[in-house]
Formats: C-alpha cells, structure tokens, sequence
C-alpha cells in the first residue's frame, strides 16, 4: 500500500500511458531438500520470483513465485486490467499472441524481435531498402520482398507478423549499436515515439535488472538456506519488503529534488539542488542503520528531528555517485541529471 502512495513520475515520452511495467523473472538456487517443492531445470531446487515492476511509481507492482523449471510466460497476463498501461518485456514473453491482446487491450509494447519471426515490410518510413532479395539478411532478419540494409541509420518500418490471412500489423524498429541493429517491435505511434525514442524506452527495461540487485544487496535473497517451504517464501518476502522501502525512499526523493529545481545562473539551466539516491546505495545504507530503526520503533515517541537525522544519513551515504557522468536511462527521461563537472584541464584553463 505504502508503495503504491508514492508520487508517479512519468514526464516526456513517459507519459503517454497511465503506466510502464516491466515484466521478469529473477531465479533463486535452494536447499536441494526441497526439490519436490521448487523444482530447478535440473537435477536441484531453484524458485523463480516473476516480477512486475511500476516505471511509474519505481517499484515493485506484484510478484508470483513458482519452481525455476516453469516458463517466464506463463506468469504473465494481458487483460482488460492492463487497458491503458504499456510493458516492456524481453523475449521470454514475446508471442504472436501476446501481442494480439495488447492490441485487444489498448496495452502499449516494447519487445525485442524474435530471430525466427517472418517480418513483411509494408511500409518503409525511415531508412534504406534493398528491393526484390526475398533472403535471409547479415541480420538475421527474413524480409519478405525487400531485405533491409543497415547503413548506421535508424530503421523505422510498418510491419506485418504472423500468417498472411490474420497478420498482425505494428512498427519495427532498428538501433544501430556498436555490435550490429538491436530489432524492437512496438504499437507505440510515431507522432509520440521516434525510433531512437523506442530504444530509450526498452532500455528503461535495465530497473529490474537493478532491483534484482537490490534484492541481493538489501537482504542477500540469492543466499536463502531455508529448509522448508514456508520459510523459503517468509525469506523472499522480507527480501521484496526490504527493497520495496528502499524504493519508496528513492522514489520520494526523485519527487522532492525535481520539485526543487532551480535554474543556474551562470548557465540558465534548471538544476537539481543534490543527487537523487541511488537504491542499491541506498538499501546499503539501511543495512548500516538497521538497529537504530529499531531503537526509534521501539520509542513511544521518537520526535520527528530523529527521523529526520537518520533521513540525513541514508542522503548523505545513499546517492548516486554517477549521477552527474552516467545518469540511468530512467534517470534521464525524468529530468533527474546535471551537468558534469569541468574536467581539470577545463578548469585550468578557465582560471586563465
């Protein structure tokens, strides 16, 4: 409940839906004992946590547990509930019919294309193609008709997927990146989503892939010696807890700073007034004030001056070192970045 109070900050290209999930699962190795109960996909015990994180709100929306050897998409359901939200999702999750009832839906998608998926171009909007090949490209990617060439640009195309007699239609994108295109398909418009946009918001998919490591960090969850059951789920519980206060502390302070900004007046820019936290440091720094949190509960009538102090602290030791030279994704589609500091060179030559 606690988590779901915290402010939704979705400015930009954020905000054209209620809400971004991100869909994953993170798996957890176990006492071989319980082996009945969580079974791995092989001969051990592993449980899978299947995660649905809030881009909005930057936490955790809802969890599943399950024995390691069940599939990702079977824990994920798309729904009228999901109306007006949109996921991002990797390719555990990607099928044809999946994506038919994001469309049934109204559920915006950012999904990696699938290297057996049979793509047809019906429209080219954005980059080169090489017409009548009707073969199989460098990129893995078959085409029917016309095969696309990668000439460090962007690729932006109507596509249809799936069977000629009910395909379904939707954007493809290509990212050139350093190793060759990264494919994404998406239902997102082009009045509101470029394609370099569409990569941006994919890579905002890396949060869970940072809570997961809050998890780890928070209350060492990949270390769980339980040897029954029940404690196994009391222990991932606690985990998931813990991470979700370090994520509502984050979050409140993401709102706090952008309501803070104030412009430079050398530069003119709006700036933050100090880093956010960041929540693998802040979760840190929880661990270091677990007894005083204690001490304070443990009082009729902790004053308010002693939350605030140990809110001090978890600022003080929990921000984000990088924030200003390698601001998250999620980070910078919030507003939430600075202007690096000037190198020394820079500095020197200023002070001529």
């Amino acid at each position: 409940m606690a988590a779901a109070q915290v402010p939704v900050i979705l400015p930009g290209i954020l905000g054209t839906v209620t809400d971004w999930r991100i869909v994953d699962s993170t798996t957890i190795h176990l006492e071989r004992a319980l082996i009945n109960e969580w079974q791995g996909t092989g001969d051990y015990s592993a449980v899978k946590i299947h995660k649905e994180w809030s881009v909005g709100r930057g936490n955790l929306f809802d969890y599943k547990l399950s024995p390691a050897s069940e599939h990702d998409s079977l824990h994920l359901t798309v729904d009228e509930r999901r109306r007006g939200t949109g996921l991002l999702v990797d390719l555990g999750y990607a099928s044809m019919e999946r994506l038919r009832q994001c469309e049934q839906h109204d559920v915006r998608y950012v999904i990696r294309l699938k290297s057996n998926w049979k793509v047809r171009v019906t429209r080219l909007v954005r980059g080169e193609l090489k017409g009548q090949l009707g073969i199989k490209a460098d990129l893995g990617l078959l085409l029917i008709n016309e095969v696309l060439i990668t000439d460090d640009k962007a690729i932006d195309a109507d596509v249809e997927i799936g069977p000629k007699a009910n395909p379904l239609q939707c954007r493809l994108i290509g990212i050139p990146t350093s190793t060759g295109y990264t494919f994404f398909l998406t239902n997102l418009s082009r009045r509101t989503h470029g394609p370099l946009q569409v990569g941006q918001l994919y890579r905002v998919r890396w949060e869970i892939e940072v809570d997961n490591k809050v998890d780890k960090t928070g209350a060492q969850i990949d270390r769980i010696a339980a040897q029954k059951p029940v404690s196994v789920r009391i222990l991932v519980l606690a985990s998931l807890i813990n991470a979700t206060l370090a994520r509502i502390i984050v979050q409140r302070e993401k709102a706090a700073l952008l309501a803070l900004k104030e412009a430079n007046t050398q530069t003119g820019k709006a700036e933050l007034p100090r880093p956010p936290l960041h929540p693998i440091q802040t979760v840190k720094m929880m661990r270091t004030c677990v007894q005083h949190v204690f001490e304070l509960v443990q009082e009729q009538s902790p004053s308010l001056s002693e939350w605030s102090l140990l809110l001090g602290r978890v600022r003080l030791l929990g921000h984000d070192p990088n924030w200003r030279r390698r601001p998250s994704v999620l980070d910078e589609l919030q507003g939430l970045t600075g202007d690096p500091f000037p190198s020394r060179k820079t500095r020197k030559k200023r002070a001529k």
